[in-house]
């Protein structure tokens, strides 16, 4: 990122389209953090993101696990960190039911976004997640939010 738009990186000549002079211009290292750069771009995935939003509370949830299992992890990363995706995903579901049920609200799917997070200092593995609050149906061809009390 220091060498972020310098001769380091590398250049091209530009030229003016109103008076016609040429002026160098350096490449960007496009790291998403540099404040150079990378904000732009970040800013602009970020509202794409929030545009795919429903209009809900969301939630933070986190599934953890333990570092007795950090040796398996490291043998068998794909399965076991499948499996731990997997197993939150059932285990909202589960939730999401039981509150649609005792809200006569059924046939509707969660909004649901995970991450893993490898955390070397703790030893720990973790799975992190948004789930939203409410859920969108069509009928005919309008769309309703419904939105759920947890």
């Amino acid at each position: 990122m220091l060498r972020c738009r310098t001769a380091a990186l590398g250049g091209y000549l530009k030229q003016c389209d109103a008076c016609g002079q040429w002026e160098a211009a350096y490449n960007a290292c496009k790291n998403r953090h540099c404040p150079n750069c990378g904000h732009f771009e970040k800013a602009q995935w970020l509202e794409k993101q929030k545009a795919l939003l429903l209009p809900c509370p969301y939630y933070q949830v986190v599934f953890t696990i333990d570092h007795i299992f950090n040796p398996l992890a490291r043998r068998n990363e794909k399965l076991l960190y499948d499996l731990l995706f997997q197993t939150a995903a059932r285990l909202l579901l589960a939730l999401w039911a039981d509150v649609s049920k005792r809200q006569n609200r059924l046939h509707h799917r969660p909004p649901y976004l995970g991450a893993l997070y490898l955390a070397a200092i703790w030893q720990a593995s973790t799975a992190f997640g948004l789930i939203g609050s409410g859920a969108s149906s069509f009928v005919g061809k309008t769309e309703t939010l419904m939105t759920f009390k947890w």
